[in-house]
């Protein structure tokens, strides 16, 4: 962020103006990162769809992302 923008945003935030859409990715960069969840003993995906034991029987459903 060069001078000027930075010049821009602070003239907007002490006159109480709405900062502009074009400074959202400036201000709040998007970054996005994938987690996996390790923990001992845990069950492999492929081990759960394959229902092997008998005891799933409903299919597994996104009930919510984060």
């Amino acid at each position: 962020m060069d001078e000027q923008v930075k010049k821009e945003l602070i003239d907007m935030i002490e006159k109480g103006k709405k900062i502009s859409d074009k400074y959202k990715n400036l201000l709040f960069p998007n970054i996005q990162q994938e987690y996996k969840l390790d923990y001992a003993n845990k069950i492999r995906k492929e081990d759960l769809l394959a229902d092997e034991d008998g005891s799933f029987s409903v299919p597994i459903q996104v009930e919510r992302t984060f």
